[in-house]
């Protein structure tokens, strides 16, 4: 009371609100007592007194500031769905994550670039999709698909078949693989057809079992169904007894 009696503190030290690059004053936070002034010109505190400002109406004005940035951070934790707790730089982060994602797209580049047209030009594209009827002509069914692939693999296994009985029978003919050899031959040439032609392409044809030396008639001086001396032989190098190589031969000829 005496310093502000003696005139020694007169003036007021004020904490002043200001928007950043512009400078323009927003409202005030704080006053206080001083014996210097931090504003150059500054005067008394009678002088003040009577001054137009009014420190009630600072208040109000940075009340009603504090409000707005509220509503402004609750209408962007709803924009980017988030939690209604979310700190500013929560927000912060999310903004800019959509923001780099915007940029991304071809219209964010044009200048004058706006938000709400964006979206407003990408629910145009989408209605115009929903809307748009396929042209028949262009497009299958899934059904008709699934029917063509079908269709197609048969084919294929029908053209395997065709072309690994063709070799097998040549093969039987020609004596470069037996009878109890075909099956195996068969199963061979319709999941490797390669293989086996470099089986065949690699294995002597027997000659003795190409045909018969009577052609086809029983040997003279022997029963029927008896085995000619090469069979004969043919039996003895392979192992295989006479029985068994009479029903493989009666089987390949039925």
């Amino acid at each position: 009371q005496e310093y502000v009696a003696a005139g020694e503190y007169k003036f007021i030290s004020p904490v002043i609100l200001y928007k950043k690059g512009s400078g323009r004053i927003v409202g005030l936070h704080s006053a206080a007592l001083t014996n210097t002034a931090c504003i150059d010109g500054m005067d008394d505190l009678l002088s003040l007194a009577a001054a137009s400002f009014s420190l009630e109406e600072a208040t109000t004005t940075q009340e009603s500031l504090t409000m707005n940035i509220e509503e402004l951070l609750e209408q962007l934790r709803w924009l980017l769905n988030l939690p209604t707790l979310a700190t500013a730089e929560e927000i912060s982060a999310e903004l800019q994550k959509a923001v780099a994602k915007i940029k991304e797209a071809p219209a964010a580049a044009a200048a004058g670039f706006s938000l709400t047209g964006y979206i407003a030009e990408l629910q145009t594209q989408m209605a115009a999709l929903s809307a748009a009827t396929p042209d028949p002509a262009k497009f299958v069914s899934v059904d008709a698909m699934a029917a063509l692939q079908t269709q197609v693999a048969a084919l294929t296994a029908e053209k395997i078949d065709r072309e690994v009985d063709g070799v097998v029978t040549a093969a039987l003919a020609s004596g470069k693989i037996l009878p109890p050899q075909e099956k195996w031959a068969r199963e061979l040439g319709k999941t490797n057809m390669a293989a086996l032609n470099q089986y065949l392409e690699s294995v002597q044809p027997v000659a003795a079992l190409a045909g018969t030396q009577t052609k086809g008639a029983a040997p003279a001086g022997k029963p029927e169904g008896a085995l000619t001396d090469a069979e004969l032989a043919m039996c003895s190098a392979l192992g295989v007894s006479e029985e068994d190589f009479r029903k493989t031969k009666a089987a390949a000829q039925a």
